[in-house]
């Protein structure tokens, strides 16, 4: 095949897409920074509780809720790839 791309542009183009994306996640989590939002809470492991907004932002919340629980929280920092919040 004469069109085939070549395996190292296939990679390079990838690595650049995975960037943009990355950085597009970060800037629409930090848009929530501050804010309080409602949490379906999914889940609590070693005392953090795990859950998503209505808007797919999942976040890490100090304490053990009740699971399937929507609860209020503050979103008061941006970590890795979660939020970590603080209960209004």
């Amino acid at each position: 095949m004469t069109n085939k791309i070549n395996q190292s542009i296939i990679k390079e183009r990838a690595r650049f897409l995975i960037g943009v994306s990355r950085e597009l996640e970060i800037s629409y989590m930090r848009s929530f920074l501050h804010q309080e939002v409602e949490v379906l809470v999914e889940e609590t492991i070693d005392g953090y509780s795990y859950g998503h907004t209505g808007n797919y932002l999942y976040l890490k919340m100090k304490g053990e809720f009740p699971h399937n629980e929507i609860i209020k929280v503050k979103i008061v920092k941006k970590t890795t790839r979660k939020h970590v919040k603080r209960v209004v």
